[in-house]
């Protein structure tokens, strides 16, 4: 997925649209990504308006109806996440609660142990991304 969005990106292009159930394996296990449906080029703002699955979308999407490169990064890191521990890190009782934790940046289920190092510390960092 990583690659798909490094080339998509470098064409300018935000996906808008990640989820697990858009990545899927090839016959020689490569991830691919797709539906490009929502998919916009930047041009010339800084910013493309908000689209998606409400709980795969960032902060600033539900805050601001925003997107940028950064969201995809952001999203990207929550599938990673969620493939390794099982469970979506804002998950909340309902899609309502998850929306409200994603808004606060409360990541509710922390990552698990074995989660560490250099990988840890790269997720961490995709999920702030959008802070800095």
């Amino acid at each position: 997925m990583l690659s798909s969005l490094a080339h998509l990106h470098s064409l300018g292009i935000v996906h808008r649209d990640l989820k697990p159930e858009n990545a899927f394996l090839d016959e020689n296990g490569n991830t691919k990504t797709a539906d490009f449906g929502l998919s916009q080029k930047m041009a010339s703002k800084s910013y493309l308006r908000s689209a998606g699955t409400a709980v795969y979308a960032p902060s600033e999407a539900h805050m601001q109806n925003k997107m940028i490169f950064a969201s995809d990064i952001w999203v990207l890191a929550v599938i990673i996440i969620e493939m390794l521990s099982g469970v979506h890190p804002y998950a909340g009782r309902t899609q309502l609660e998850t929306i409200e934790n994603i808004k606060k940046g409360k990541m509710v289920v922390p990552l698990p142990d074995y989660i560490q190092g250099e990988l840890k510390e790269m997720l961490l960092n995709m999920l702030n991304l959008l802070k800095i």
